[in-house]
């Protein structure tokens, strides 16, 4: 090919001087493509060795509560099966969510009875608040966590990444 002439480019590549003569290139060489190529045979095959339970991206669904209106209250079925599931206190839940609501709760029999008429998407906003303080890492997002008290603090320690971070008391 002569020096002078140049090949029109194409989507992708850009135009390089090399000494006299130009030339156009693609935007990795042949070397950077060969490490590309060999990166990506080796991340196939690391997930082919890796169990499909892993590979599942959420282990932790949350959990949603299950609530009716019966009368003046409400009633949440499945509370005693959602603190199961968080790995977390009844009446921890109980006091976050007497103070949200602003309302007097009673435990009873697995159930919750809520003074007063609640939505199920007001109950589980309010829920999903309590999730994302108090069980919740707040740096992997990982439901592997337990509150501590550290120096007089209380702090949500992460088992997954090791992280804390400082809770409000309930």
């Amino acid at each position: 090919m002569d020096a002078n002439i140049t090949v029109p480019p194409k989507a992708g590549h850009v135009r390089g001087v090399n000494g006299r003569n130009r030339f156009w290139a693609t935007n990795l060489n042949l070397f950077d493509a060969i490490l590309v190529m060999e990166y990506e045979k080796m991340l196939e095959r690391a997930y082919m060795l890796l169990p499909k339970e892993a590979l599942n991206k959420e282990r932790f669904e949350l959990p949603e509560l299950e609530s009716h209106i019966q009368g003046t209250k409400t009633v949440i079925k499945n509370f005693s099966g959602v603190v199961k599931k968080i790995k977390g206190a009844e009446k921890d839940l109980i006091k976050f969510l007497t103070n949200e609501l602003a309302v007097p709760i009673t435990f009873n029999e697995g159930q919750l009875l809520i003074s007063g008429k609640f939505l199920s998407t007001q109950l589980n906003k309010v829920f999903q608040n309590y999730l994302g303080q108090y069980v919740l890492c707040h740096e992997c997002k990982k439901p592997d966590t337990k509150i501590i008290d550290m120096h007089g603090v209380k702090v949500l320690k992460c088992d997954a990444c090791g992280a804390t971070h400082p809770v409000k008391r309930l």
